[in-house]
């Protein structure tokens, strides 16, 4: 581009972007927008000068880096796939299979709740009611009975304290 004066603005057509980048026979120059849209910058001197205007986007540019970024890591990755599955195994044999058994003293977790909050005192009651599975002195086998269970008193109360339709 020739000027025949200094300190000329150059008006271009290209529409106004900060991603635009100007030099002028090498050297940076400052772009501004003109008009409310249109890219332009100063020549400082006149003569014969060499323009080139390069155009690169932020989101571009923070693209690209984003890209690099995650391509590195997933190349990291595959390297280091085998040697991360072997230290996993190797932690994993070391963890017991079963849990232990953990002995705990009902009345005592009972006492905790009620410490806790005494309005929950029903809710965890400290001993199993008569009647149920848990409660084992009825048969004595350990092993729930006939009689057991809940409902067995209101049977018995209906056949009029008869037994199997005997009297």
């Amino acid at each position: 581009l020739t000027t025949s004066r200094d300190d000329r603005m150059i008006l271009t057509t290209l529409t106004y972007d900060k991603g635009w980048k100007v030099t002028v026979d090498g050297e940076p120059v400052e772009t501004y927008k003109t008009l409310d849209a249109l890219v332009a910058f100063d020549i400082p001197e006149a003569g014969t000068h060499r323009i080139e205007m390069v155009y690169r986007p932020t989101p571009l540019v923070l693209g690209a880096a984003v890209s690099i970024v995650s391509l590195v890591l997933f190349i990291l990755v595959i390297i280091l796939e085998k040697p991360l599955t072997a230290l996993e195994e190797h932690i994993w044999k070391q963890v017991p299979r079963e849990l232990p058994d953990i002995d705990f003293d009902v009345d005592e977790e009972y006492r905790l709740y009620a410490e806790a909050d005494p309005e929950m005192i029903d809710l965890y009651p400290s001993k199993p009611r008569a009647g149920t599975p848990e409660d084992k002195t009825e048969t004595g086998s350990g092993e729930p009975g006939p009689a057991d269970g809940p409902c067995s008193e209101t049977v018995a109360e209906a056949d009029g304290g008869k037994e199997n339709g005997k009297e």
